[in-house]
């Protein structure tokens, strides 16, 4: 499975959290991604790709 997500960034989201989960029956256990948010500079477009652990 591959998931995708695109954010516009400003410096006012510098440390937030975002996540994704994911349930589904042939999972044991939802899976989750975690990431925190470090923004060093203007706001541009970054794509993120969750690592499910």
């Amino acid at each position: 499975m591959i998931s995708k997500v695109t954010l516009r960034l400003t410096p006012q989201d510098d440390g937030s959290h975002y996540s994704c989960r994911a349930n589904h029956p042939a999972l044991n256990t939802p899976m989750r991604a975690s990431v925190k948010i470090s923004v060093q500079c203007d706001a541009k477009w970054i794509k993120m790709h969750p690592l499910f652990r």
